[in-house]
């Protein structure tokens, strides 16, 4: 068994809507003695993203970075999606500023979950706003 292995499982949680069993495989990863990837964990939290548990979701995003892990698009992305889920725009405001200073850079997809968090919560002014910045950043929509 490999973390390539527990990351198609855990991937395939998400895609079945499992999120439970997802954490379970991912919890697993230490009695396998394997160490979680980002990519590990990025599957993990689309599977909470998409069961609707955008906290617990958060809370892989902060396992990740406290595991000094090298943050990916990918990873940050997930967790933004969260945000969205939840309605949590402004969390999704302050994740993409902190990617936008400190990395990994903010793509399309980034840029409008963030937009679309914004949306949701009648933000429009603000989705607007990262528009505008995501054309200066030289993202193309």
């Amino acid at each position: 068994v490999s973390t390539i292995t527990f990351n198609a499982a855990i991937s395939a949680c998400e895609r079945a809507n499992q999120w439970r069993h997802a954490l379970r495989l991912l919890r697993s990863t230490n009695a396998a003695r394997l160490a979680p990837t980002v990519v590990t964990y990025s599957a993990a939290m689309s599977a909470c993203e998409k069961g609707t548990q955008w906290e617990r979701a958060l809370l892989l995003f902060d396992d990740v970075r406290r595991r000094a892990l090298s943050l990916d698009v990918v990873c940050c992305s997930a967790a933004l999606s969260a945000c969205e889920k939840g309605a949590q725009w402004q969390g999704s405001l302050a994740l993409l500023s902190r990617m936008r200073s400190h990395g990994p850079r903010p793509n399309v997809i980034s840029f409008s979950v963030a937009m679309n968090a914004c949306e949701s919560a009648s933000q429009w002014t603000v989705a607007l706003r990262l528009f505008g910045e995501m054309k200066a950043d030289g993202v193309a929509p």
